[in-house]
């Protein structure tokens, strides 16, 4: 990450000589920070020497803020926009469980993406005992590979639980021609991290129009409301997580409920044309300082 920063610095350096106004774009700077403080410092002074940022909620911009001392340039907040213009092959869930061998008869909950310690997958491993006692056809489907540490430690908790039957587990990079069968194969997906700055599974999974469940972290609070748009539990506590699992199940007719209405909301919030006319304000906007 420092040796990009550098030629990001030495980008900035000959923009501004050449007279050109730069805006960055910043995602998730801060799990890169907190590996590197060289970065943080270089970081800083690039940032600070942007004529513009553009973050994708809210929750960033504070982050940005709290970290970076230096920053004064406007910071505006654009969502990322969602994935329907991408999303040319979905499949059925009758088709996708065919394709992945899981029985029609089964309700699955989807954990996907790259398997890290923030994504907190051990607090719904932890929580299925007790999801199971009441829906004994729960299948947890786990697609993504594991990053720094390996599945053992979550392998563990599957073993002691004597949860084998009610885990599929495809540890293993998950290629494009492949994901709509994971999404159409789910009746929720579960996000239970424990620190986010945004989410593109989560946007995905709307996309999909597969509901969604997540910890109440900011950045998913800014999109999931509560039994509206998606479900909402306690961050890192297992039972408000069992609990929550019990209920959206209780109640099926929920699951087709946020699903629409968080397909209805990432149509007009977070379609490519709004965020290609914000996008343009910005630009339009730096194109008048001096």
């Amino acid at each position: 990450l420092f040796h990009v920063n550098i030629l990001v610095c030495f980008d900035l350096i000959f923009s501004k000589i050449m007279g050109l106004k730069v805006v960055y774009t910043v995602h998730d700077v801060l799990s890169n920070l907190e590996k590197n403080k060289s970065s943080s410092r270089l970081t800083n002074f690039v940032l600070s020497k942007a004529d513009s940022l553009i973050t994708h909620n809210e929750f960033s911009k504070k982050q940005m803020l709290s970290i970076f001392s230096e920053l004064n340039n406007d910071i505006s907040v654009i969502p990322h926009g969602n994935y329907l213009p991408f999303i040319s092959d979905a499949k059925s869930k009758k088709f996708s469980r065919k394709h992945l061998g899981i029985s029609d008869d089964k309700k699955i909950i989807l954990f996907f993406g790259m398997i890290k310690k923030i994504k907190g997958l051990e607090f719904l491993l932890e929580s299925l005992p007790k999801v199971i006692s009441s829906h004994p056809d729960l299948v947890l489907l786990i697609a993504g590979k594991s990053w720094e540490d390996d599945f053992s430690f979550y392998q563990s908790i599957i073993n002691r639980n004597k949860m084998q039957q009610h885990c599929i587990i495809v540890n293993k990079y998950i290629p494009s021609n492949e994901v709509s069968n994971y999404f159409g194969a789910s009746d929720l997906l579960v996000l239970p991290y424990t620190r986010i700055s945004q989410s593109g599974v989560l946007l995905m999974a709307m996309s999909y129009s597969l509901p969604v469940l997540s910890s109440d972290l900011e950045p998913f609070t800014e999109l999931i409301k509560d039994n509206k748009t998606g479900f909402i539990f306690k961050n890192q506590d297992v039972n408000s997580l069992a609990n929550k699992l019990i209920s959206i199940f209780n109640n099926p007719s929920l699951l087709k409920y946020t699903s629409k209405n968080a397909m209805n909301l990432i149509k007009k919030e977070f379609n490519w044309d709004r965020i290609g006319f914000l996008v343009q304000s910005v630009y339009k906007y730096i194109e008048k300082k001096n």
